[in-house]
This record gives structure tokens, C-alpha cells and sequence, in this order.
């Protein structure tokens, strides 16, 4: 499995675990985060983001850095998040 397919799968998971710990809808995180609510199920369903910056706000809002959202690791690569 390629790296970015562990991170589309990571993503799925992690973003969805995310969420209902929050109690947030698709739609709602997506309005959250200044993003079509079409993008979230894309994510949701596996495909690999593509706006850097809203992974970023997603990373913020939800409370963990991005790595831990993109690869479910805690920290990432120099400490920048």
C-alpha cells in the first residue's frame, strides 16, 4: 500500500472518529471549515484532499495536528503541524 493510500485510509477513519466525538455533522464541519459540504464526503469516502489550507483549518478545529489527521501519527515531521 502507497503512502498516500494509507492516508486517504487514515483520513477516512480519522476524520469520521473525529467528528462524531464532536457531534458534528458533514454539513456542519464543512461550513466550519469554509468548505463545500461535497468536499467532506469526498474526504469521508476516501479520496485524498487536495486544499492543503482547509486540512489545516479541519487539523485546527477538530484539536490535533495534521499529521495526526492525514497518518494518525500524534507528531509530525520536525514537530510542524
Amino acid at each position: 500500500m502507497s503512502k498516500t493510500d494509507e492516508a486517504e485510509l487514515s483520513l477516512k477513519r480519522t476524520l469520521r472518529e473525529l467528528l462524531k466525538k464532536r457531534g458534528l455533522s458533514e454539513r456542519e464541519f464543512a461550513k466550519l471549515i469554509r468548505m463545500p459540504p461535497s468536499t467532506i464526503g469526498e474526504w469521508l469516502s476516501g479520496s485524498s484532499p487536495q486544499d492543503l489550507l482547509a486540512i489545516r483549518r479541519a487539523a485546527q478545529l477538530l484539536g490535533v495536528s495534521v499529521s495526526y489527521l492525514l497518518f494518525g501519527t500524534p507528531e509530525s515531521i520536525g514537530g510542524q503541524t
